[in-house]
């Protein structure tokens, strides 16, 4: 869980799932706003505790590469594109189907 005492206005965070990176604007007591370094999307204003749970501080985290066959193969993509994780992680089992 990411702590609020190392961060700041101006702190760079990124979010877990999807590696976007963004700058803190304001450190609320409730909420944080969040500017996206990219110009194509908007500012994000979330609860704190959400904020800890979903982001890390800095660029220390790199989304998870994917294994398998197809390694070393390129797609038909730009270069460095890769597919991004889209919706929350979930663990947990199937009790019923």
């Amino acid at each position: 869980m990411l702590s609020l005492e190392e961060l700041e206005s101006g702190s760079r965070v990124t979010h877990k799932n999807t590696g976007l990176r963004y700058t803190i604007s304001d450190l609320g007591e409730e909420e944080v706003l969040l500017s996206p370094e990219k110009d194509d999307f908007e500012d994000l204003l979330m609860p704190i505790a959400l904020f800890q749970q979903e982001f890390v501080s800095g660029d220390r985290y790199s989304a998870p590469r994917s294994r398998g066959r197809g390694r070393g193969r390129r797609s038909g993509g730009a270069p460095g594109a890769g597919r991004m994780p889209t919706g929350p992680k979930a663990r947990g089992r199937i009790k019923k189907m």
